[in-house]
């Protein structure tokens, strides 16, 4: 009886300690309708220490629905608009009692600079950017970016996308408010944007452009060296990939780790030598089950150890996140160790977290009062503006506390809630919806360039202006002074006689002895 007792007491408090280590506070749910908003989130993972789990559009899957609820998770970051992640589900969150933070651009452009302030809100010396296009997913630069995730996860930085043409507005913007001094680029750039990080002050520390898959190999070796000169041993996942949508299946695998994508049966062999030369510590293999099951088969016959997780997408994220638990709880155990070096920061730019509480608010008001005749449902929008209010009032109080943490998340909800309100009423704003587009995507450092030579150009038209002007008014005068001038000779004893010239001159005249 005793010896039963015992071993009750010790599964018990296995099953305890268990479930006390895999369960996480917050976790991040991206789409997957895209490619760009779930590497953009794996960076702010890294750096936050929390899961990456995948959505669809208009409802939650049931696999990430399950690993939520086994998480215990409380907050719930949903990275990208509407137009990706619907407000359904955002709604179906919230509805089960989950506090939803919502982080989104209208473009991945965007997108990955609202990331990137959010998560280092205390600012970053640096910062990882790739080139990609605004295109569908289909013609985008998926192997650039899947590459670039993986240096801003190693260095526990931001990445930011923008064109590889044009830095845009919104990046540009976010390198200034964080402060960035380095970046390092991955794709390939036009001189223009070399130009433009160097008018702004900002060193280019390193350089990946050429071939993707030379690029994917200089980063992987790059990665592999930083790991190795730590005393650690770096970890591998394989992906087999048919299309972009294969590449999110392991949107987020934590710390030093790479990615290899493989695309037909012929880079088989090649993968089987990198991985012979480089003793990987973990080797996992994901994506489409045909040709992952085949590479694990090569891998396995060749004695090499390897783990097969194969599915559709958001089942294969999932169970990537049962798998990376435990590494990723660590993370998130040293990030809020440091939490209060964070908050020092926040306390820095409380002006900037007041300011967007106090502005988002009147725009929501001043979007709704502008439109009002217009909106048919529109008590629901005066619901909204009241809600907003309450969270105004918690963002100041939270200032006046010293909360900035709590300040912060509050101003991101104001601004999210008011974006998203007025994404819902874009057909009645749609010149302005558009002119919010392109300046997430068009470059302000150019216009800005425009801007100053302008208003030289301007400047030095009015001075040589302002010297002709002075000139013409004093000859002008000259010619009046000239007209108006009379003389009137007074003469006295001794020879002496004194020149009245009105209006101002008079002269004397004394004669010699």
């Amino acid at each position: 009886m005793r010896y039963s007792l015992l071993c009750f007491a010790f599964i018990f408090l296995c099953i305890s300690a268990t479930a006390q280590v895999t369960s996480i506070d917050a976790v991040i749910l991206s789409t997957n309708v895209n490619y760009p908003d779930s590497f953009i989130s794996a960076a702010a993972a890294e750096k936050i220490g929390v899961p990456v789990l995948l959505t669809n559009k208009d409802s939650i899957p049931n696999e990430t629905m399950n690993e939520i609820e086994i998480l215990n998770a409380k907050t719930i970051y949903i990275i990208g608009g509407p137009a990706v992640v619907g407000v359904g589900v955002e709604d179906e969150l919230k509805n089960k009692g989950y506090d939803v933070i919502r982080i989104w651009g209208m473009t991945r452009y965007g997108t990955s600079s609202e990331v990137a302030k959010y998560f280092w809100s205390e600012g970053s010396d640096e910062a990882v950017i790739v080139a990609d296009n605004t295109e569908t997913p289909e013609r985008g630069n998926s192997d650039f970016v899947i590459t670039a995730r993986d240096l801003a996860k190693s260095i526990n930085r931001p990445l930011l996308i923008t064109s590889n043409d044009t830095l845009s507005s919104s990046v540009y913007d976010t390198l200034k408010s964080l402060g960035v001094k380095r970046v390092k680029l991955v794709g390939n750039f036009d001189n223009s944007i070399i130009n433009e990080l160097n008018d702004m002050g900002i060193e280019i520390s390193e350089k990946f452009s050429g071939n993707a898959s030379e690029v994917a190999r200089r980063i992987r070796e790059k990665i592999k060296s930083r790991t190795r000169a730590e005393g650690n041993k770096t970890r591998l996942v394989v992906v087999a990939v048919a299309n972009w949508k294969d590449k999110i299946s392991a949107p987020y695998h934590p710390g030093n780790s790479v990615t290899r994508l493989i695309s037909n049966e012929s880079q088989i062999p090649r993968l089987i030598e990198d991985i012979k030369s480089s003793d990987y510590e973990d080797i996992k293999v994901v994506g489409i089950p045909w040709l992952a099951d085949d590479i694990c088969d090569a891998l396995v016959a060749q004695g090499i150890d390897v783990e097969c997780i194969t599915g559709n997408v958001t089942r294969v994220a999932a169970r990537m996140v049962e798998k990376e638990i435990f590494r990723i709880q660590k993370i998130r155990e040293k990030f809020k160790n440091g939490i209060s070096k964070i908050a020092d920061k926040l306390k820095e730019r409380v002006e900037e977290i007041n300011q967007t509480c106090i502005e988002f608010f009147e725009l929501a008001n001043s979007t709704i009062d502008a439109l009002e005749e217009n909106i048919t449902d529109i008590q629901e929008y005066r619901n909204i503006i009241r809600e907003l209010n309450y969270k105004r009032t918690e963002c100041l109080d939270s200032i006046s506390r010293g909360n900035y943490t709590r300040a912060r998340d509050m101003a991101q909800r104001i601004k999210s809630n008011v974006e998203m309100m007025r994404w819902r009423l874009r057909n009645l704003t749609r010149p302005e919806f558009q002119r919010r587009i392109e300046w997430e995507i068009r470059s302000i450092a150019v216009a800005g360039r425009e801007i100053e030579r302008v208003r030289s150009l301007t400047e030095d038209l009015k001075n040589r202006t302002r010297g002709v002007r002075e000139e013409v008014i004093s000859a002008k005068k000259h010619e009046i002074k000239k007209e108006m001038e009379t003389t009137t000779t007074i003469r006295g004893r001794h020879g002496i006689s004194i020149n009245v010239t009105t209006p101002t001159s008079i002269e004397i005249h004394v004669p010699r002895r």
